[in-house]
């Protein structure tokens, strides 16, 4: 009897380890499809807007509402010790870290309005003055939704002078860039 029963325990083992486990299929939901024309009801954080998704300067003025002075937070706990960032008044980032905080990480360009998650979400790009060893792509697209994440897309190339657009391939990088307190 104990022989049949650490068979079958074996023979489940062997059975449920051998079938792949569940993935999320974040494929999907990290697709990104630029709108470009039209009045849209536009998502950032927390907040929505209906906005011409032309006006950039509306758009820059709604970004600049949800980041300015704002700090980014390493960890979805907000708590003062994960503090990894902040935005300033104009939307640029910065990390102790990078030049002891004194210049930008991250330089804000412009925004663009993306179907993310299936809703239209606000978006930045940035320029990055830090990049990876190796990495020649500098620029980041950014969007944060409505639980605070900050998520993150490269491409555009690297030059300073030619600003990504509706063309660009963005890549996403498979982790979350933060977290913002959404709710103040």
């Amino acid at each position: 009897m104990k022989k049949s029963l650490s068979f079958i325990i074996i023979l489940i083992s062997l059975i449920s380890c051998g079938n792949p486990i569940a993935n999320y299929d974040n494929k999907k939901d990290n697709k990104l499809e630029i709108i470009t024309e039209g009045i849209r009801l536009v998502n950032y954080g927390l907040k929505s807007s209906h906005v011409d998704v032309n006006d950039n300067n509306k758009l820059t003025d709604l970004w600049k509402e949800i980041t300015s002075n704002k700090e980014v937070y390493s960890s979805s706990s907000l708590t003062p010790t994960s503090i990894s960032g902040r935005f300033d008044v104009n939307g640029n980032y910065y990390e102790d870290i990078w030049e002891a905080g004194r210049k930008p990480r991250s330089v804000f360009k412009k925004c663009y309005v993306y179907k993310f998650e299936n809703k239209a979400y606000l978006s930045a790009v940035y320029w990055d003055n830090k990049t990876g060893i190796g990495m020649r792509i500098r620029y980041r697209l950014i969007i944060i939704n409505d639980k605070g994440e900050e998520h993150a897309w490269y491409g555009g190339g690297e030059d300073i002078n030619i600003l990504p657009d509706k063309n660009t391939d963005w890549v996403k990088y498979d982790f979350l860039f933060g977290y913002l307190k959404v709710n103040i």
